[in-house]
């Protein structure tokens, strides 16, 4: 590269003064990890998003689960011309949740974001969250608005936009607040990296919904502020892992995120109790309703199981029963599949069109930088 790189035994890119990610001949405030694999193009959307913010000093740390195609030389052509640019490969792909949380345990600047290889910031993400925590010093994040768009660029979603309020929350209120339906998206945080030595790392048990689980067990001990600024846009992909992720990385994964919350000692009983319910709650809604999305894709075995669980462990006989028998039918006729199949698509459609106001109030939004 221009700046004289090597790399280290591990794969990093690591400067001419001898600096890998994490450090720098000047103090960085902020490190945005991108966990990647196999996206090169949407990966350099990703970083570009992040080398236009300004305000803070950062870097933007990639780590490459070992794809094998141009996401290392897309990488180094960005690097050879930003030294805030860094990247690591490992030798082999060691999986998703692992890549990201080898990210997590490299980070040691005093703030950091996390980006996933086909989402990018906004304009302003840094500045505004720096401003929020500088404000609000005992809170140890800070949140804005995410616009969840699909590969088309209909925008189908923003985060924080039924929230009661903006400003700072404190714990407990803050987790149920999230619990109240009004889930937070990692791509829009801003981290002070004291959550990582308080909290540790990802539970990898919990599986799927293991973003989830970390926000709760930090919002259960502190205060965190939002803001309703847009701040960065999620992708809807259907090669996304939320969508095609097996049934194993939601169940019984979830068990464990509700155990986790019971074993938070800040939390008072009655507390526990209450996240306890809500979130079993939660559960039966999920299972059924990611089941009636699997057999819309004619993925079967995941409607099974999820009828498993209803019936055993929810003993919702009921609607396990139903999902049992809708699979059983269109797995054997084609014709009531393919209407079924129509039938869901047609609804999905219909709840787009619901939202066509989110169009218009962040269109302009998700046009990257």
């Amino acid at each position: 590269m221009a700046h004289e790189s090597r790399a280290d035994r591990n794969g990093m890119i690591v400067d001419r003064a001898g600096h890998g990610a994490g450090e720098a001949s000047a103090p960085i405030q902020i490190t945005t990890v991108i966990p990647t694999f196999r996206r090169p193009a949407l990966l350099r959307r990703a970083i570009l998003s992040v080398l236009a913010q300004e305000g803070p000093s950062f870097q933007v740390c990639v780590y490459d689960n070992a794809s094998g195609d141009e996401t290392a030389a897309v990488v180094a052509e960005l690097a050879a011309v930003d030294a805030r640019v860094k990247y690591y490969c490992h030798d082999h792909n060691i999986g998703p949740f692992e890549n990201f949380q080898h990210a997590l345990a490299r980070i040691t600047t005093p703030y950091f974001s996390t980006l996933s290889d086909d989402d990018f910031l906004l304009s302003g993400f840094f500045e505004a969250g720096i401003q929020g925590l500088e404000a609000h010093p005992e809170a140890v994040f800070w949140a804005g608005l995410t616009i969840r768009q699909t590969g088309e660029g209909t925008v189908v979603a923003a985060s924080l936009e039924n929230w009661p309020r903006e400003g700072l929350f404190l714990p407990p209120e803050g987790m149920f607040e999230m619990l109240r339906g009004n889930p937070l998206c990692w791509t829009s945080i801003l981290f002070r990296r004291e959550v990582l030595d308080e909290v540790g790392l990802l539970d990898m048990q919990v599986g799927g919904p293991a973003d989830l689980d970390y926000l709760l067990r930090v919002t259960a001990r502190r205060s965190y502020v939002i803001s309703k600024k847009p701040a960065a846009v999620f992708l809807l992909s259907q090669q996304s892992f939320s969508e095609t992720a097996p049934f194993a990385a939601f169940w019984p994964g979830w068990l464990k995120l509700i155990d986790n919350t019971q074993a938070i000692a800040e939390l008072p009983g009655p507390a526990r109790e209450r996240v306890q319910q809500i979130l079993h709650s939660d559960a039966r809604r999920m299972l059924f309703r990611r089941a009636a999305g699997a057999l819309a894709k004619r993925n079967y075995p995941f409607v099974r199981q999820s009828a498993d669980v209803l019936r055993q462990h929810y003993r919702e006989r009921l609607r396990g029963a139903l999902l049992s028998s809708l699979t059983g039918l269109c797995s054997r006729v084609g014709w009531l599949q393919k209407l079924y199949s129509g039938a869901y698509a047609a609804l999905e459609r219909r709840l787009i069109k619901s939202r066509s106001g989110l169009q218009e109030r962040y269109g302009d939004y998700t046009r990257p930088l």
